[in-house]
């Protein structure tokens, strides 16, 4: 198991907490959810179904990637997964910018 497989696949699990906990930052402040799925979770269950949904997502995608890490396709999609968060993370900077703006 080399490092080369596992960092990209824990900065993933990484970002993909710290969007979930900005994400639930927001939600308390009365910005909607972007994720049709996820808004009908914490428009029907608050924060519990939105937890339960986003990790029930996120969770069992991570161990597949991790279990098929040396996977060309996998090393493939790693790091397009970690940009793609990296661009939702710059959505939270900016609506984060406008909450304090105002």
């Amino acid at each position: 198991m080399s490092n080369r497989t596992w960092i990209p696949i824990a900065g993933l699990a990484a970002l993909c907490f710290v969007d979930w906990a900005w994400t639930v930052a927001h939600l308390l402040r009365g910005v909607e959810e972007a994720n049709p799925v996820l808004a009908w979770a914490f428009e029907s269950g608050g924060l519990s179904l939105f937890t339960a949904c986003k990790f029930g997502l996120n969770v069992p995608a991570l161990a597949v990637l991790a279990w098929q890490r040396e996977h060309r396709l996998v090393r493939r999609i790693v790091p397009v997964a970690v940009l793609a968060h990296g661009l939702v993370l710059g959505a939270h900077v900016a609506t984060e910018a406008m909450l304090r703006a105002h």
